[in-house]
């Protein structure tokens, strides 16, 4: 088992207010997306969206939501996140729910076990806009390898 998992957190913001009518799509469709990304290779966790009013107030934006899941790997993230057909036809509607954010997506490494909590998230995310990718914090487009084991 290795060492290391993948965390990662995404979030977004809608447009217009979460009950609009006009984001019905997107509630209808993450269910499908959560069943095949418990199903997919390589998912360990996904937090839950019980907690979307501690996300809101972490956040201070009632039209923020949140992504937060751990993988066995980069490739098992970057599997589902860019073949999986679920996912993919969510992803490709984003821009008609979502405004475009400076910095939405932030991974990061975190010993095998331990479960990310959103502020851990959303420091890793300001961390992330605020210094561009490294081995804290990183991004699909700039990939950092897992801690080395001594």
């Amino acid at each position: 088992m290795p060492d290391y998992h993948l965390a990662q957190i995404n979030i977004a913001k809608f447009r217009k207010s979460r009950a609009h009518p006009d984001n019905r799509d997107f509630y209808a469709a993450i269910e499908s997306v959560h069943k095949a990304a418990d199903e997919h290779a390589g998912f360990i966790w996904r937090w839950t969206e019980d907690d979307m009013p501690v996300a809101i107030r972490q956040f201070r934006n009632p039209k923020i939501t949140i992504n937060m899941t751990v993988w066995e790997s980069l490739e098992a993230l970057g599997a589902f996140a860019y073949r999986q057909s679920n996912h993919k036809t969510v992803f490709a509607r984003k821009d008609d729910w979502f405004e475009p954010l400076p910095v939405s997506v932030a991974l990061w490494w975190v010993p095998a076990g331990h479960r990310p909590s959103i502020e851990e998230g959303k420091e890793l995310l300001d961390y992330l806009e605020a210094h561009g990718p490294s081995e804290r914090a990183f991004t699909f487009k700039e990939r950092f390898p897992a801690p080395v084991s001594v």
